[in-house]
């Protein structure tokens, strides 16, 4: 099934990620199929595997209890496979919006996801970026094949990480990052090269 999208805004009481996708997709599907389009030709993927449904353009926005947007996923394309129900994305970006302490971009070239959206699995190269607010500057994070947990705003890597910032860059092997409270630990091979600051 192909869906040209705009964006989908989901209000959820908990602000579940996973939900939230979950309810849009759902509902997309329901209305493609009431308006009554039954010629589809779906696109078959890398290893030959055809989605049960495919979303073209996808925009997903989820809200708090209160109407504040806590997170925005867009991606180019989604596929949804019902034999194993996963999902792969195609150039994924979440927007996880944190209202005094700086938002973040993650993205990837790719990403798959199973059942309830609880983790996500970003292939290849992966960036994150927390966007520079009042006195906290621009911080970005270079690596690859990361897990990302959108539920807690937690992620997590084995990979060579490399991290930019005001400060100078720093390069490590593994990584966690809790993206709620803004900390990055590197886990091993801690290296740094930093900028000198003359009053």
């Amino acid at each position: 099934m192909v869906l040209n999208l705009g964006a989908a805004v989901i209000s959820s009481r908990q602000s579940y990620f996973g939900l939230a996708v979950l309810i849009a997709l759902v509902g997309l599907v329901w209305l493609q199929e009431q308006e009554g389009e039954a010629r589809r030709v779906l696109p078959s993927t890398d290893d030959g595997r055809i989605p049960a449904y495919y979303f073209k353009g996808l925009s997903v926005v989820s809200m708090d209890q209160q109407g504040e947007v806590v997170d925005k996923l867009e991606t180019r394309a989604l596929n949804f496979f019902s034999d194993d129900g996963s999902s792969q994305l195609e150039q994924p970006i979440l927007r996880l919006f944190r209202q005094d302490k700086g938002d973040w971009l993650v993205a990837s070239e790719s990403a798959k996801t199973y059942g309830n959206w609880d983790s996500l699995w970003l292939e290849g190269d992966v960036a994150i970026k927390r966007l520079a607010h009042k006195d906290l500057g621009v911080m970005e994070i270079k690596t690859e094949d990361l897990w990302l947990y959108p539920n807690t705003k937690y992620a997590e890597t084995q990979k060579p990480v490399s991290i930019i910032n005001g400060l100078g860059s720093t390069q490590g092997e593994g990584m966690s990052v809790d993206l709620a409270k803004g900390q990055v630990q590197l886990l091993s091979a801690v290296q740094g090269t930093y900028v000198r600051k003359d009053h």
